[in-house]
Order: structure tokens, then sequence, then C-alpha cells
């Protein structure tokens, strides 16, 4: 019996050591049990069948081993790509609302607008062209965070005007590109409309984020910064002119750009509590 004996220890032993193929998490909630079971078997195959039901038991064994495990460490994968990514999001909400203004308020700064890239304006076209896109491939990759986060908090509605969002960056990013471009007054409209649709995305998932609170604090924000867009037509109708005044747009973008760096900031911070207390 002593052969039988030390067979099944080593079996046991070796056991454990392929169980290391599995995520700690999963092996610190199931690897006892796992063994016991495992080694419990072994001795009642190998006195029932002998050696040859017994290294059945372990091709067997081993084969749903791998296959779990590979399973496992796919789901850890993936688990950990979303957490990376909603924190990835979280930054890039704040760069998104700094290069916004930042590429704006520099882009106030021109002298002659409708020519051509260069000349004594080169230096504020050329930050512009490279901030505003920046901001809105920023601004998509937050929406898409957020939904990848809180889509499943709010329901198909938020899940739906997060995807408007993200695409009005996406088109927003487009219209950017072509700002000092030969069509100049293509980009600009295709980048009013993806910045429409962006905050109008945004808005509506505000309105979800307030029923249903996805969000660990302020989750009137999204609402509220997606708001600001609606203050063009207030203070057009107040004003009683087609165009506002640079220090109202000014004012209204740095709003939109606070709420935007407000919010990655809530969102960063829920990821990282996240991943602390995972």
């Amino acid at each position: 019996m002593q052969q039988p004996h030390a067979m099944l220890s080593f079996s046991d032993h070796l056991y454990r050591r392929f169980l290391r193929a599995y995520p700690a998490e999963y092996r610190q909630g199931f690897s006892e049990e796992m063994a016991q079971v495992f080694r419990d078997l072994c001795r009642e195959i190998y006195e029932r069948e002998g050696l040859a039901g017994f290294l059945e038991l372990w091709l067997t064994t081993l084969f749903d081993l791998i296959k779990t495990a590979i399973e496992e460490r796919s789901k850890e994968a993936v688990e950990m790509t979303k957490e990376k990514f909603v924190r990835l999001s979280g930054w890039a909400l704040m760069l998104a609302g700094a290069t916004f203004m930042l590429g704006f308020a520099i882009g106030g700064q021109e002298t002659s607008f409708g020519d051509p890239l260069g000349g004594p304006d080169a230096f504020y076209e050329y930050s512009q062209l490279v901030l505003v896109p920046l901001a809105m491939a920023s601004f998509t990759v937050g929406m898409l965070g957020m939904r990848s986060r809180y889509g499943a908090q709010v329901g198909r509605f938020g899940r739906f005007s997060l995807a408007i969002g993200a695409i009005g960056g996406g088109i927003g990013f487009v219209g950017a590109i072509g700002l000092y471009g030969a069509q100049e007054d293509a980009g600009w409209f295709v980048w009013t409309l993806g910045m429409l649709l962006l905050l109008v995305g945004l808005l509506l998932f505000g309105i979800s984020a307030v029923r249903k609170k996805p969000l660990p604090r302020w989750n009137a924000l999204p609402l509220i910064t997606g708001g600001f867009i609606l203050l063009i037509p207030i203070m057009t109708l107040i004003t009683g002119s087609d165009e506002l005044s640079v220090p109202v747009l000014a004012t209204i973008f740095l709003l939109i750009a606070a709420g935007f760096v407000t919010l990655g900031f809530v969102v960063q911070g829920d990821a990282r509590e996240e991943m602390r207390a995972a």
C-alpha cells in the first residue's frame, strides 16, 4: 500500500501545481475545494479501477483544467482591460475639457480668418489644429469609457445616449481635422454637428444618471454639462443677435470644459476605487 499512497500524494501535489494556471482570485475562492475533491476522486477511482482508471481520470481532468484555466484567464484579462479603459476614459475626459478650452482660447488670438495655414497666425492656427482634434478624440474615448462602466446601470436609453455622444465626438474629430483645409466651412459645420451630438448625448445620459444614480457622486453633473449647450439659443434670444459675442461664447465653452474635467475626475476616481476594492 505504500506505493499507491506515494502516487496519490504526488498526484495531489502535481494537481495543486497545475491549479496555479488559474487567476489568483479564482484560486483563493476554489483551489482548496477543487484539490480536496480531486484527491478523494483519485483515491476512489484507483481503488475501484486501478492504474488504468487513475490515468484516464488524470487525462480527462488535465484537459478540463487547461480549458477552464484559459477561460478564466481570458475573463480576467477582459476585466482588467475594461477597468484600465475606464480609468483611461476618466483621464481622457479631463484632457478633453482642458484641450478643448485651450484650443479655442489660442484660436481666438488669430488676427485674420479665411487665410491658409501659415503666415503671422501660424502658431495659433497649428495649435488649434492639434488641440481641437485631440479634444474631440478624447471626448470620444471618455464617452465610450462611461458607456463601458455605467451602461449596465443606466439601461438601454442611457447606453444609447452615450453612444450618440461618442459618435458625436468622432464626427467632431473629422470636422476639426478639416478646419483649415480646402473646405473650411464644411469643417466647421461638421465640427459643430459633432459637438452638438456630443453634448446632447451627454445631456440625455444625464437624465438617466439623475434617475438611476450610477456615478458615486454628482450624478447631475452630466445633465448640467450637456445642458450648457442650451445656453447658446437662450443667450441668442436674450441678446436678439444671430451671433453671440466672444466673451459670451468663451464663458459657455469654459463651463462645458470645466464640466467635462470634473466628470473625468469622478469617472477616474470611481474606476480607481473599484480596482482598489477588488
